[in-house]
């Protein structure tokens, strides 16, 4: 973006997966994932809407383990 680079990397090891995300200052971003995670980022204040979850995350380094 025109703010800085926009990251997100993940691994899924032993049924764990992992999701790096790097989000520059002055933005925000959302993450989509499936609905049957939503007990897992609860913590997240996700929105569940239909099949997925929605959850708004504001600029820096975040790491989210489900």
């Amino acid at each position: 973006s025109m703010y800085g680079d926009i990251t997100c990397n993940w691994t899924n090891y032993d049924d764990v997966i992992n999701i790096d995300l790097n989000i520059p200052v002055g933005t925000k971003a959302t993450l989509y994932l499936p609905e049957k995670y939503l007990d897992k980022v609860r913590s997240l204040n996700p929105v569940k809407d239909k099949n997925e979850i929605r959850i708004s995350l504001v600029s820096g380094k975040h790491r989210i383990v489900i």
